[in-house]
């Protein structure tokens, strides 16, 4: 109460009110200015906010932090009052201090720890010469964050030499910022992250454990060795590293390109690397080789990576690999992104922790099986997001050491029976967001659930069936704390009936659980569906054709009837034509076709000029294809050898059988020869009308006819729909 007054007389006689602060108060009775400081005896600590003036503080106040006040101009005078206990810590924080007296920490004598941040308008060779005003040796932390600071004063830290932790992060520091740094002959933890920095040079920090160099613009490696033994190399280490006893380097968020062994040598006691969010387009052989002490890598965010070397990760003391969000192509089929299966994590003797998340795994046997059948140690394996659309047989044979998998937010619908009985130290499974419908007995053994600590196969469409009971019995029987999200996120999908129903709440009868006699069911269901096979074969045979064609006339003629059935028009669309051809003939596509008809006013879909950079071709095809009304394939020998060409020509096949042969435009520019012809080919043009493409006489009849043809509405498709 007696701080909440003062701090309104403040206002009024500000005079009085400090000399009756410094007089009259004694210091055991100081009490914390409550609502607008928070003071902890325990953490010996105070938080104030909303002030105009610092106000004296308990004898127990150790550290202070003043955050959000209104300190405008801070001066030897106005830090009176916390030079009457024993501060250790201050720490000015966004409090709009205009001005900076370099006298403000002249009677600080127990200051250990400062910290100013967030403070713009602070001068620094203001707060370099209250530095100076300081005991020699005094300080061990400080913290200059987000002032908007370009060059750091040389001398900063002239007589400081006992700092042991700076950080500058928030700043706008260039290159020559690390010469303030090379006094520093204890420093262990730099912090220069959110900077402007181009390059580094830690100028033979000895001391330093930890540099936080992420978030600038570094787009080169420094050179950790020493050329000579000059004054900014380690005498200790017969002057061959800068910095010998670095520990943990973040590179991250930078524009680094190129991955080499070269760029970490002369670094013997790495144990983290974090680059993530770079530039990289390739990870090199032996990369991180030169490493011996690196247990710790981090190269996420890098989607712009398509190669890893056979030997990229040739490192034995590794015991945690994140190549997360990625979006890189484990698949050694597809050939998109270069990578050996079988050599790519061979030399991994001690990993224990690999987060492949957010990337492509095939889910194939073959390549899953070889990228992890030398993990026998590993004992924490994240697929999250992994567009797994099953789990292929034996892919996690080899892992017997697996404590935790997380196969999150996958398309998995089942797995072979047996695939998690190896797992004899597995404590946490995490299938959430899956497509799983049942879970069978076999699926996961007993034994391997009653070891879990804790299971997720939270939103998942369950499938509500008597097969599923089994499961919801063992869930009651156990604590329900090892699943995640139980019971809200474990609902019924099926059947329609049940839909949105919890796991907990579905209780069918056992009558309906009970099964019938299977003699009697098979001789029923085995004489009933005799005769009525027999029948409904010798109905096909006789009259299959009119059958469809009555049934699809019907529907037609009571969707047209109702409005249901709308053609599609080409104002629904982003693009009148998705343009297949060969790489081969794209002169002609691009100078003549492209040229002639989008001066027409027809917008026409290029994939050299409209795909997604970065973007799998397939899914390119597939989202762009979808945007178009029409499909025009100009054909040539060329088209008929890429591959590429014949897989969009199946597109295209499909996409004909909804829309007919309305929807597709062909168009010969050259005459496919009977060595090049292919059965799909030879298909499309037998059933669909094509134009072809001859100089001269015609030619405009051509051009017209093209026109006509992407102008043309679509007619009734030619299946049921």
């Amino acid at each position: 109460m007696i701080g909440l007054v003062i701090f309104k007389l403040q206002h009024i006689f500000p005079q009085f009110i400090l000399v009756y602060i410094l007089l009259h108060v004694g210091s055991s009775s100081i009490p914390c200015l409550e609502p607008y400081c928070e003071c902890s005896s325990q953490r010996k600590e105070a938080t104030c906010t909303n002030l105009t003036f610092i106000p004296r503080l308990p004898d127990y106040v150790k550290n202070v932090y003043f955050k959000g006040n209104k300190f405008t101009n801070v001066t030897r005078h106005f830090m009176l009052n916390v030079t009457k206990t024993e501060i250790r810590h201050i720490s000015l924080v966004d409090n709009s201090i205009e001005h900076f007296s370099r006298d403000t920490l002249y009677d600080l004598k127990w200051l250990r720890n400062f910290e100013i941040s967030a403070e713009p308008k602070v001068y620094d060779l203001d707060v370099r010469s209250a530095f100076f005003k300081l005991k020699k040796d005094s300080i061990s932390i400080v913290r200059f964050e987000d002032n908007n600071w370009k060059i750091l004063p040389p001398d900063l830290f002239f007589g400081q030499t006992n700092i042991t932790e700076a950080s500058f992060s928030g700043n706008k520091a260039q290159r020559n910022a690390f010469v303030v740094f090379a006094p520093l002959q204890k420093l262990r933890l730099l912090n220069m992250s959110r900077n402007s920095l181009t390059t580094f040079d830690l100028q033979g920090q000895c001391t330093l454990k930890i540099a936080d160099l992420s978030k600038n613009y570094i787009d080169e490696f420094q050179n950790f060795c020493c050329g000579t033994c000059n004054r900014y190399c380690c005498q200790s280490h017969g002057c061959k590293s800068k910095s010998p006893n670095l520990r943990v380097l973040d590179l991250g968020s930078n524009s680094l390109s190129i991955l080499e062994s070269s760029y970490f040598y002369c670094l013997p006691s790495l144990e983290i690397l974090i680059l993530n969010s770079n530039r990289f387009i390739s990870i090199n052989d032996n990369a991180f080789v030169v490493l011996p002490s690196l247990q710790k890598l981090y190269i996420e965010k890098n989607q712009q990576i398509t190669t890893i070397g056979p030997a990229a990760f040739n490192i034995s003391t590794l015991r945690l690999l994140s190549l997360a969000y990625n979006n890189f192509r484990f698949d050694s089929k597809l050939n998109i992104h270069n990578f050996d299966p079988n050599s790519i994590f061979k030399y991994f003797l001690n990993l224990e922790v690999l987060n492949l998340g957010y990337n492509f795994l095939a889910s194939d046997s073959d390549t899953s099986i070889l990228i992890f059948k030398h993990l026998p140690n590993l004992i924490t394996l994240n697929l999250e997001n992994m567009r797994l659309n099953k789990l292929p047989s034996g892919i996690f044979s080899k892992m017997v050491s697996l404590e935790s998998l997380n196969l999150q937010g996958n398309i998995i619908r089942y797995w072979p029976d047996g695939t998690f009985d190896k797992f004899i130290n597995l404590k946490f499974l995490n299938l959430q967001k899956n497509q799983i419908q049942l879970l069978n007995k076999t699926s996961i053994k007993s034994e391997v659930l009653q070891r879990l600590l804790q299971f997720d196969l939270s939103n998942n469409p369950l499938m509500c069936t008597c097969d599923l009971m089994w499961f919801r019995n063992w869930i009651k029987k156990r604590n329900t704390s090892f699943l995640s999200t139980y019971p809200q996120g474990y609902k019924c999908a099926f059947p329609e009936n049940l839909q949105d129903t919890l796991l907990e709440e579905y209780n069918p009868t056992e009558d309906i659980c009970t099964p019938w006699d299977p003699l009697f069911t098979m001789i029923l269901v085995l004489s009933t569906s005799g005769f009525f096979i027999l029948i409904l074969m010798f109905s096909v045979y006789k009259c299959h054709t009119n059958i469809r064609n009555y049934l699809y006339l019907f529907r037609l003629h009571r969707l047209q009837k109702d409005g249901s059935l709308q053609l599609d028009n080409s104002e629904d669309f982003a693009f009148h034509a998705f343009v297949v051809y060969c790489d081969a003939d794209r002169e002609w596509v691009h100078a003549s076709f492209v040229k002639r008809i989008e001066h027409e006013g027809i917008r026409l879909c290029i994939h050299h000029r409209n795909f997604d950079a970065g973007v799998p071709i397939s899914e390119n095809v597939d989202k762009y294809m979808t945007e178009s009304w029409k499909v025009v394939i100009i054909m040539s020998n060329n088209f008929a050898e890429s591959e590429w060409c014949q897989w969009e020509c199946d597109c295209v096949q499909e996409r004909r059988r909804h829309h007919g042969k309305g929807g597709c435009v062909l168009i010969m520019l050259r005459t496919i020869d009977a060595n090049h012809m292919t059965s799909s080919i030879k298909t499309l043009l037998q059933t669909t009308p094509y134009l072809r493409f001859k100089e001269g006489v015609g030619e405009e009849i051509f051009w017209q006819a093209i026109i006509d043809a992407l102008r043309k509405p679509l007619s009734v498709p030619p299946m049921a729909i």
